[in-house]
């Protein structure tokens, strides 16, 4: 069997496009950005990690890393009763739980922004952790 390098490329794109963030929030995030300033993304994030340039637009990659606290084991209980008689049952129940303890776990965001002109003129692929990622979100303007 012979692999044509079409199939093998077309085999990648699909699995880096597996590894782009598609939460809906993280998209949200993403298009918060939309017709910003550059000044304004710097001025949040920072300098960028890299830039690629193409033409007249620019995509500016910022890469940020960090620890976040996650819940790492949990113990529930519940209570529950029932009773029928034929086809018919009634049943009450209770429950509830306590986290044990949490884990400081690494996390990582790459961003990629488009801009033109001094502006960001469109999104590029935000990849990693869906919780961190979210962070990045512009805040609200006045």
């Amino acid at each position: 069997m012979r692999i044509r390098p079409a199939s093998l490329a077309a085999s990648f794109a699909l699995f880096l496009a597996a590894c782009a963030t598609t939460d809906p929030e993280v998209d949200a995030a993403r298009q918060t950005w939309r017709g910003a300033s550059y000044e304004d993304v710097v001025a949040a994030w920072g300098p960028p990690n890299r830039i690629d340039k193409s033409g007249p637009q620019e995509k500016h990659i910022w890469v940020t890393e960090g620890r976040v606290e996650r819940p790492r084991s949990t113990i529930g209980f519940g209570v529950g009763m029932g009773g029928g008689r034929g086809n018919v049952g009634v049943g009450v129940g209770v429950g509830g739980g306590q986290v044990l303890s949490t884990s400081v776990e690494p996390v990582r965001c790459e961003r990629a922004l488009i801009v033109s002109e001094g502006r960001v003129v469109g999104e590029g692929e935000w990849t990693g952790d869906p919780g961190w990622c979210r962070s990045f979100a512009r805040a609200p303007q006045r």
